[in-house]
């Protein structure tokens, strides 16, 4: 009966052993998962961020072409009116 005691008590034992050794795999496990996690969060940032500068940077390219448009339509302008005049004279 002594006999089947210790071999029953090395088994809770090797069993005890067996789950702290996977509890500590599975805090690893948790840990690697929050540093994926941190990782793919800033990659999406970074993602969000480039598309705003992205987006930001066709509007200046548009508003600079529009501005562009704006000034070669008030050239045309004075030197219609500067041709008007000559001609006047």
């Amino acid at each position: 009966m002594a006999e089947a005691l210790a071999i029953k008590n090395s088994e809770i034992e090797a069993l005890a052993s067996a789950t702290d050794g996977l509890k500590k795999e599975a805090a690893i496990s948790e840990g690697n998962m929050a540093s994926l996690q941190f990782g793919n969060n800033i990659i999406s940032f970074d993602q969000a961020n480039m598309e705003s500068m992205m987006r930001h940077r066709e509007l200046t390219k548009t508003r600079m072409m529009q501005a562009f448009m704006e000034r070669e339509v008030e050239l045309e302008q004075r030197a219609i009116e500067g041709l008007t005049a000559l001609a006047r004279i």
